[in-house]
């Protein structure tokens, strides 16, 4: 991930610590991270992780209520919305619904 300052050119951003394959949005000063894959296995995580461009650094949120990658992510009303994604049923990848 990069990060652009005003006045300079793209520079490195601090790493998500825990997820890949995740679905991110933007709400006020932060980019929101949620869900997505924590190792090569593809086991899917409830992480949230917020990135706080100014401090180049990231916080723990509240998890997703089941273990979730690449939903569709948006704000509606100052609110994020997570719809879909993959989770998994019985072992097996499955379509999910929605979260607020």
């Amino acid at each position: 991930m990069l990060r652009w300052t005003e006045g300079s050119g793209p520079t490195p951003a601090a790493s998500t610590p825990t997820i890949k394959n995740h679905t991110a949005t933007r709400l006020g000063n932060e980019l929101f991270v949620f869900g997505g894959e924590v190792d090569r296995r593809g086991t899917l995580t409830t992480a949230v992780e917020a990135y706080d461009p100014h401090t180049n650094s990231w916080r723990s949120c509240t998890p997703l209520p089941e273990p979730l990658s690449e939903p569709a992510v948006g704000v509606v009303g100052g609110r994020v919305v997570v719809a879909g994604g993959r989770g998994r049923v019985d072992g097996r990848v499955a379509t999910r619904s929605s979260a607020e």
